[in-house]
């Protein structure tokens, strides 16, 4: 695939964070939310296949509709005991009069957010999955083992692709899938790092995912 894709995205968007920490918090709560629509989309692309032709299918997007967009993310961080946090988060991503262009949906995977439009989920790479809309829940535990060593451990389950052009929710449509890591990580203040191994037995795969620094 190539090519180019403009659009005018009007949005809101509401953010409250009241972690006590940056990395590996143990109290507090994030939260973000955003719901705008997409109009005025043009696009020039082309894909080509394994025999070098090439095909334009720029129509898929030019002269469409404006659809809407809405994204829900909250999760939170509660203390069991001085080493053992217990942690969750809610995910919402929805597109509401789509075509389910890839360049239009969400992509999911990863351990943490690094790009737009991105829903974290651990077990799968990021963007290994895209699509147009998905609602996951994620639970885990946190214990520190000594100073600023952590293991975290979390499972997330997600359905998601149930919503299509003229419909929010099509049970025809839906896909389920499950998620695990377990990361080790060392917060070294200004170059904290984190190892993770990630695992989805609907996809039946193993990946590492490191994480080092900051995302600003």
């Amino acid at each position: 695939v190539d090519g180019t894709m403009k659009n005018i995205y009007t949005y809101v968007r509401v953010e409250a964070k009241t972690t006590n920490r940056r990395l590996f918090p143990s109290s507090g709560y994030e939260f973000s939310s955003e719901a705008g629509v997409v109009f005025n989309r043009k696009a020039t692309i082309n894909i080509y296949d394994g025999e070098g032709n090439t095909a334009d299918i720029s129509e898929l997007i030019n002269g469409k509709p404006e659809f809407y967009r809405f994204t829900l993310n909250y999760s939170r961080f509660r203390s069991i005991n001085k080493k053992l946090v217990f942690l969750y988060t809610a995910q919402v991503g929805l597109s509401i009069n789509s075509q389910g262009f890839i360049f239009d949906n969400f992509y999911m995977g990863g351990i943490q957010q690094l790009y737009d439009r991105q829903m974290v989920f651990p077990g799968l790479n990021e963007g290994q999955i895209t699509t147009s809309s998905l609602t996951s829940l994620l639970a885990g535990l946190q214990y520190n083992f000594t100073g600023s060593l952590f293991l975290t451990g979390k499972t997330n389950t997600a359905l998601y692709n149930f919503s299509t052009v003229t419909k929010g929710y099509d049970e025809d449509e839906v896909k389920w899938i499950n998620g695990f890591s377990l990361g080790l990580g060392y917060n070294l203040g200004v170059l904290p790092m984190e190892f993770n191994a990630m695992y989805s037995p609907e996809i039946g795969a193993i990946y590492p995912h490191i994480k080092i620094g900051f995302i600003f």
